[in-house]
Parts: structure tokens; C-alpha cells; sequence
């Protein structure tokens, strides 16, 4: 849509950095979710003696399977979803 918009020769340009920008932003979140796995107290007796390595090919492994097998399952519950968010918004603001 880009490269139709602007040109192929600065579309494919901006295309390729906005997939590597994206790319560096699931390593950095993915980053960030394993050094709060690793000091949140309720997890640490289990998950002390795994290596960051570890624990960040896990938690890709786990967004691979909820992007492969569980979009079609987060859009039928969808509204399950709504529904509970709005139930439990009004108590946040009192």
C-alpha cells in the first residue's frame, strides 16, 4: 500500500524499515517481559535458574502459537472479551 502510494522506490525503502522496526519492537517487548518474569517474586523460585535465552525462546515460542493458532479463537470470543473489560472498567475509577 505504501509502495502504491508513494512509489516503489521509496515505498520499498519505508516498507522494509517499518518491518525492521517492528522486528526490533517484539525483541525489545520480548526483552522486557523476560526481566519482569525474571524479578516478579511469585515467579522466581520457578523460573530462577533459567537463562535469558531460554526464557525469551519460550515466550516467542508461546506469541507464535497465539498469532498461528489463536487469532481465529480471540475473534469469535471477541465479544467475551468486550464484555468483561467494560465490567471491570468501572470499578477502576471509583
Amino acid at each position: 500500500m505504501i509502495k502504491e502510494s508513494i512509489g516503489p522506490e521509496f515505498g520499498g525503502t519505508v516498507g522494509t524499515l517499518l518491518f525492521l522496526s517492528n522486528c526490533f519492537g517484539i525483541a525489545m517487548y520480548v526483552l522486557a517481559c523476560v526481566e519482569i518474569f525474571q524479578i516478579w517474586p511469585l515467579t522466581e523460585p520457578a523460573l530462577g535458574g533459567i537463562s535469558i535465552r531460554v526464557l525469551g525462546a519460550i515466550i516467542l515460542f508461546s506469541l507464535f502459537t497465539v498469532v498461528f493458532v489463536g487469532i481465529s479463537y480471540i475473534s469469535k470470543f471477541s465479544m467475551l472479551f468486550m464484555v468483561n473489560a467494560l465490567l471491570f472498567l468501572p470499578p477502576l475509577s471509583i
